[in-house]
């Protein structure tokens, strides 16, 4: 990118892979962010692909929160994907709790995610009770 960096658009594709990226996720974000910030728009999508990012997507929407924190929104469907993710949806979804916790909406579509998070299930809804236990609300559309 230093050499034809010119030559390289960045795209919402590309923030969205690099989001998704499990490996490098994270430092290749950083990258982006740091070359060439003017070009990266943090985006639902993007959000929602470092949500699905089992391995790395907390510290990918950590370093999203400190950097571009003014540009992340946490809609329904981010909320949605961090309660479903098996590996980091946990964490992803405590880090969510503790820095934007007035934008977080326990919708019935995030205890259905949360209650299929094959991997994480228990520990997911356990929070979600202690934290926001007055909007859990178990409904016929939710068992």
């Amino acid at each position: 990118m230093e050499k034809r960096g010119d030559e390289v658009h960045i795209t919402p594709e590309v923030v969205v892979a690099a989001a998704r990226n499990r490996g490098s996720g994270t430092q290749v974000m950083k990258l982006l962010l740091e070359k060439r910030g003017d070009e990266v728009h943090i985006t639902p999508d993007v959000l929602v692909a470092a949500m699905g990012n089992w391995r790395t997507g907390k510290e990918v929407m950590q370093l999203l929160l400190e950097e571009r924190g003014d540009e992340v929104h946490i809609t329904p469907e981010v909320v949605v994907a961090a309660a479903g993710t098996e590996g980091s949806g946990m964490d992803v979804m405590k880090l969510l709790l503790e820095k934007r916790g007035d934008e977080l909406h326990i919708t019935p579509d995030v205890l259905v995610a949360a209650m299929g998070n094959w991997g994480r299930a228990k520990e997911v809804m356990q929070l979600l009770l202690e934290k926001r236990g007055d909007e859990v609300r178990i409904t016929p559309s939710t068992q």
